[in-house]
């Protein structure tokens, strides 16, 4: 059965993500920095008045911070177990593709240090990595997002 992925890119890597996890995709709006986040917290945004945690996905997994172009989105995302929402900042947004989950392969590549990064595609002549948010959301690391987006509340 076949899904619908989101294809996004950081410098020559690209990715796919599956859209059943997505809320919506917005344009990069303004947020507010939060003082001693973590790097890959770029601050928070507010969506329908609720305050929410944004997440820049290039600082996390290149090490710089997401350059602002057109094509550049926030997906916002709700977290399965808690419900709660969260922004990833993206460059290079530019499609939705379907392709069914047996169409991924393992890399050969141990990726214990990005949990969330995991089996591949190819498409043309592209090779896009699963990106899996609920991998990205699991455990220590969601708890302190959340917690900063607690403390901005009060």
């Amino acid at each position: 059965m076949s899904s619908l992925f989101l294809r996004f890119g950081i410098g020559a890597s690209l990715f796919a993500m599956a859209t059943n996890e997505i809320e919506e995709v917005l344009p990069a709006l303004d947020w507010t920095p939060v003082p001693h986040a973590p790097k890959s917290v770029a601050g928070v945004f507010v969506y329908r008045g609720q305050h929410v945690p944004l997440l820049d996905l290039s600082e996390l997994m290149a090490g710089a911070p997401a350059k602002i172009r057109m094509s550049t989105r926030i997906v916002l995302i709700r977290q399965q177990a808690s419900g709660r929402l969260l922004g990833l900042l993206a460059e290079h947004v530019t499609e939705t593709f379907r392709a069914d989950e047996k169409e991924f392969a393992e890399s050969g590549i141990g990726m214990s240090s990005a949990p969330y990064l995991g089996r591949i595609i190819r498409r043309s002549d592209e090779l896009l990595q699963h990106f899996d948010i609920n991998r990205l959301l699991d455990g220590e690391f969601a708890e302190g997002l959340f917690a900063i987006d607690s403390r901005v509340h009060h």
